[in-house]
């Protein structure tokens, strides 16, 4: 778990959701105050042949919501 005044994770998303996604990132995002957001993620990896085909990336984002939890489902890049 981290707090950051801004985070934006960039993933390579699968667009036709779990069935055929290669992993997941389940996220639990909390607004801690206007500057502040709690976030933990946890990548599970469904494929085989490891984490270096996989692109997670922080960046700077602003949340809509206060609050937000929920799976990412993301491919490998090819």
């Amino acid at each position: 778990m981290f707090i950051a005044d801004q985070t934006e994770w960039h993933l390579r998303l699968y667009p036709h959701g779990y069935n055929e996604a290669d992993g997941y990132i389940s996220c639990d995002l909390k607004m801690v105050s206007k500057q502040k957001v709690m976030v933990a993620f946890t990548i599970s990896i469904v494929c085989a042949d490891g984490l270096e085909h996989f692109s997670v990336e922080k960046v700077d984002q602003q949340f809509p919501n206060d609050t937000f939890a929920g799976p990412m489902h993301f491919c490998r890049d090819r």
